[in-house]
């Protein structure tokens, strides 16, 4: 998920009673509307072909579909089969809303009637997703028909993407009924490797063992994508209770899969230190990036890494494990913010504050608080968006990681004096688990651009 959508899609209860992400008996499929006058592009076409989902409603609007009186009250027409719907639409008070507030119309075609659209879908018709590559025609829904969610193609493929994972549907293309998909271990290996694209070279380099189901530095390698392949996981089911009504039992429930995305991402980098440790034969007492003393001596033994474990590196390890190390001691608290109304619009969560200083310290040198969904108040002192934070954290943890990694010369177990034999590589299972869908690693290759955007990492 983008950070632009790592909140609540927000529809209307009148208009839509339930989220698209609640799941049980009345869960429902997630309802997709593209502006067909200003999506022609290939993702937008992309997205229209999932409409053969059951799971995903499709429907393209068009600015012949709404009528503007001489009054400026607009009647949106659309049509499902044999039926025909009306929704009247407040044209006029909107248009005149947004030039009292001193916004410029998008220079585009039909744009009056497009923003009737979006308003039509915020109000009666009920919508989870308006889609439309119009960056003028999104901010303008975003600020007075808010609940149309507009999101750009490829946002909406990571919405998309999403909602069908947490149905345990991994399909990666789907035209009409016919569908290219792999399954769920596949799917997360897939893209923990594209993040991680140093996990082949550490898998074919770093020995096995001899002793069936030994320890061996070549476990510790695989352990590295493995590791990140479940917090993609815990991120998906993190995000699917996120996208619910907010509630305290909803935040909660992310709760528990934040903890679980940060230990999962955290033990991605213990063993890749214990790599490390392995390679230049240093010191196996706390081994930690965090520990200043281990990395010292990593160091002394390869002098190039001093250049990789930069400030910003340790950073980014910081913003790991401060929380992650909270699993340790009293749980988050959660906070409710509130709409002017009393209603509560979203939920952040506490730091604890011996965490605080470092996290505000780390957040400042790596773009500032807003961009980690940070934020400090007497209020509330330091509390984050659970969202936010991940989906922010998690570009900038794997990068790191994968920096790391090729900064590491794996190519030393080739030495002839180690007594321990060369272990698979575990890339080939990994090319072998999308074979149900592709034949051919090429045939991987040529679909990870939409397995990027599906994941929301494209």
């Amino acid at each position: 998920m983008r950070d632009d959508v790592a909140c609540r899609l927000g529809p209307t209860r009148e208009s839509l009673p339930r989220s698209a992400f609640e799941r049980g008996p009345s869960e429902r499929p997630l309802r997709v509307f593209v502006d067909a006058d200003g999506c022609s592009g290939p993702l937008a076409q992309t997205i229209r072909t999932f409409g053969g989902n059951p799971n995903v409603y499709v429907e393209d609007v068009r600015a012949s579909q709404i009528e503007i009186g001489s009054d400026w009250r607009g009647s949106l027409t659309r049509s499902h089969g044999s039926r025909t719907t009306q929704h009247l639409v407040p044209v006029a008070s909107t248009l005149e809303a947004i030039r009292g507030w001193g916004f410029e119309l998008p220079n585009e075609p039909n744009i009056e009637e497009r923003i009737g659209i979006a308003v039509g879908l915020a109000g009666s018709v009920g919508c989870d997703a308006f889609v439309t590559e119009s960056s003028g025609l999104r901010r303008i829904a975003e600020a007075f028909a808010k609940e149309s969610n507009p999101l750009a193609p490829e946002t909406a493929l990571s919405v998309i993407g999403l909602h069908l994972r947490l149905r345990e549907d991994f399909v990666i293309r789907q035209n009409g009924p016919s569908r290219y998909q792999t399954n769920g271990t596949g799917y997360y290996s897939l893209v923990a490797h594209d993040l991680l694209r140093e996990a082949e070279r550490w898998t074919d380099c770093c020995p096995g063992t001899e002793v069936l189901l030994g320890p061996s530095t070549a476990g510790l390698a695989r352990a590295v994508p493995s590791r990140v392949s479940r917090a993609l996981r815990a991120r998906d089911r993190m995000h699917g209770y996120l996208l619910r009504i907010p509630s305290e039992a909803a935040v909660d429930e992310a709760l528990f899969y934040f903890d679980g995305f940060l230990v999962a991402l955290a033990g991605a980098f213990d063993a890749a230190a214990q790599v490390a440790a392995r390679a230049y034969k240093v010191s196996r007492d706390h081994i930690s990036w965090r520990d200043t003393p281990w990395r010292n001596r990593l160091v002394a033994v390869e002098p190039s890494l001093s250049s990789v474990l930069d400030q910003r590196c340790l950073d980014v390890i910081e913003m790991l494990f401060a929380l992650r190390n909270t699993v340790h001691g009293e749980t988050f608290h959660l906070i409710g913010l509130l709409h002017p109304n009393g209603e509560v619009a979203n939920y952040h969560v506490s730091v604890p504050e011996r965490n605080r200083q470092r996290l505000l310290d780390a957040a400042e040198r790596l773009g500032g608080l807003e961009s980690w969904g940070l934020r400090n108040s007497e209020a509330t002192s330091l509390s984050f968006d659970l969202g936010r934070y991940v989906e922010t954290l998690l570009p900038n943890a794997t990068a790191t990681l994968n920096s790391i990694m090729a900064a590491i010369d794996v190519d030393r177990f080739d030495d002839p004096d180690d007594e321990l034999i060369a272990a698979p590589s575990d890339v080939e299972d990994l090319t072998c688990e999308g074979r149900a869908a592709a034949s051919t690693r090429d045939d991987v290759d040529r679909d990870l651009p939409i397995i990027r955007l599906l994941a929301g990492i494209g």
